[in-house]
């Protein structure tokens, strides 16, 4: 039983690797579009709950493959220290790290997309195994793949760079530390998010990158 499990997840040859695979790919799309999503403060509002609970599958199958991969492997140290090793790892330690509770590193999540590098492997290994496949139809799965990754990446970094700054959790944070300075007989004030690189405030109708969404050109 134990073995047939590490067959499924290392064994491109086994009947069932497929499979799994296919399944893996489709969790790690679906909770990257996800990822996105709940950067929309209106969206994360009403579907908090369903967005952690697929979170929490995404990471315990990937943790689940990722160990498979490594105790099945001949050469462990190898496996681990390899560049597969390295982005299955990259693709749940983000999660792990947010456990601490660090806003910014809610957008490093995306950075499981670096596992489409596998999706492309499985690819070329399909058609390799297959005499008859079409280059161009494997040439386009690729390119959207690569596409899909390309934009996903580029816009969570836009949003872990700047969207942050003025995040509801920053700003909550920020207007409760500037509230405990402000003595009672002194107005109220309001936090204003400043450009770490510039020092300049950041108005409201300034915040342009509020959402991954938004960095990706769909608002």
């Amino acid at each position: 039983m134990i073995k047939d499990i590490g067959e499924i997840c290392t064994n491109h040859k086994h009947k069932y690797y497929k499979k799994w695979q296919l399944v893996v790919n489709l969790f790690l799309i679906t909770s990257c579009i996800a990822l996105a999503l709940a950067t929309v403060p209106s969206i994360w509002a009403i579907y908090e709950a369903p967005f952690n609970i697929l979170e929490f599958l995404t990471v315990a199958l990937f943790t689940f493959d990722y160990v498979a991969n490594l105790f099945f492997s001949e050469k462990k140290f190898k496996y681990a220290l390899s560049i597969w090793g390295i982005i299955d790892l990259i693709s749940i330690l983000p999660t792990y790290l947010t456990l601490l509770n660090l806003p910014a590193l809610q957008a490093t999540k995306m950075l499981r997309l670096l596992r489409v590098a596998r999706i492309i492997r499985e690819f070329k290994l399909d058609a390799d195994q297959q005499e008859n496949s079409n280059p161009l139809i494997l040439n386009l799965k690729i390119y959207l793949i690569i596409f899909f990754s390309v934009m996903m990446i580029s816009s969570a970094s836009m949003y872990a760079v700047e969207g942050t700054l003025y995040s509801p959790e920053k700003m909550k944070i920020e207007q409760t530390l500037l509230n405990s300075q402000v003595k009672l007989s002194e107005d109220p004030k309001v936090f204003m998010p400043f450009d770490p690189i510039s020092g300049d405030p950041i108005p409201e109708d300034k915040r342009f990158f509020t959402s991954i969404l938004q960095c990706g050109g769909v608002s």
